[in-house]
């Protein structure tokens, strides 16, 4: 199981650039020279990730950027359902257990449903931790969006 964003990159440049794109990003989190204002990211054209994905996506025809644009938004669309959906899956599982304990007459099929719905849950609360927690791969979108934008606009900096 891994993250949408995780899945979408590695898709995308390959597992030796994304392992790249991690390591670097992961160095200027550790070394503090990400700078924030706010939620935004600052100074994002001036990154050596940033002009690698440039130059990598400049090597591709406009028809080929439009589909990873679109598969960029779809991406993250989804890593949004899947953090925002989690409100959903934890009362439905509390429904579900006092379901299970109260309605079931024996006993074995009420700890057999049980198991099943904390399986279940289990499975959605890892899937939410790992796309709510992402942080060096949520990193590297928004350069990558930047970068697709910017190619696409025809304003790329290389």
């Amino acid at each position: 199981m891994t993250n949408q964003f995780k899945k979408l990159l590695k898709n995308e440049f390959g597992i030796s650039i994304y392992r790249k794109f991690f390591d670097l990003i992961n160095e200027r989190i550790m070394s503090g020279k990400i700078n924030y204002i706010g939620d935004k990211l600052v100074d994002i054209e001036n990154n050596s990730v940033y002009k690698e994905m440039c130059s990598i996506l400049k090597t591709k025809d406009r028809e080929c950027l439009m589909k990873m644009q679109e598969k960029l938004n779809k991406t993250m669309v989804n890593s949004m359902a899947i953090c925002r959906g989690y409100i959903i899956v934890l009362l439905m599982y509390g429904i579900g257990m006092i379901a299970m304990m109260t309605a079931v007459a024996s006993p074995y099929f009420a700890y057999l449903g049980m198991i099943c719905l904390t399986l279940v849950y289990l499975y959605k609360t890892i899937e939410y931790v790992l796309n709510r927690y992402c942080v060096i791969d949520a990193q590297m979108v928004i350069i990558y969006k930047n970068a697709l934008d910017k190619i696409l606009s025809g304003n790329a900096i290389t």
